[in-house]
């Protein structure tokens, strides 16, 4: 299953990451956050892509499963 973090900047990642890591059949393909060196650490440890804006990870073939950390996300 395809799964992407978004909000890897939050203390809650590190939560979720591991597990996510070790489940069978998970690929985690994407992280992003604001902080460009947090999501590029967060991608080096899940060993995926990172993006800064997580409209543009979900559009990039878009995930099955999106973990959000952190903030809710605001539309408007």
């Amino acid at each position: 299953m395809r799964v992407v973090f978004i909000g890897v900047s939050h203390w809650h990642l590190q939560l979720y990451l591991k597990p996510a890591l070790e489940i069978p059949g998970v690929e985690i393909v994407g992280v992003s956050d604001p902080n460009s060196a947090v999501a590029k650490a967060a991608a080096e440890r899940a060993g995926c892509k990172l993006w800064v804006d997580y409209r543009e990870m979900c559009r990039a073939p878009p995930p099955r499963f999106c973990f959000r950390v952190g903030t809710p996300l605001r539309h408007g």
